[in-house]
């Protein structure tokens, strides 16, 4: 974090140069945190339906949170 904020730091000062920022994430962590979020906040988006199976889906995490996707990868199995 600390490498971050002195980028930002960087980034935020003018310069006659280009400048580029480059992070490196969990590649696996990433696409769960954003499918969670894209789940959360799908009835939000206007127009949008959800499926029967979506609906179930959105129920169970709900209901078990973060346990949903323990749960799941123990099926996988």
């Amino acid at each position: 974090m600390e490498e971050v904020r002195e980028a930002l730091t960087i980034l935020n000062t003018e310069s006659e140069k280009p400048i580029l920022l480059e992070v490196f994430t969990d590649a696996d962590k990433d696409a769960k945190i954003l499918k969670s979020y894209w789940m959360t906040n799908r009835q939000e988006i206007p127009g949008m339906k959800l499926s029967g199976k979506a609906r179930v889906k959105q129920i169970v995490r709900n209901i078990l949170g973060n346990k949903a996707y323990a749960i799941r990868e123990m099926f996988k199995k």
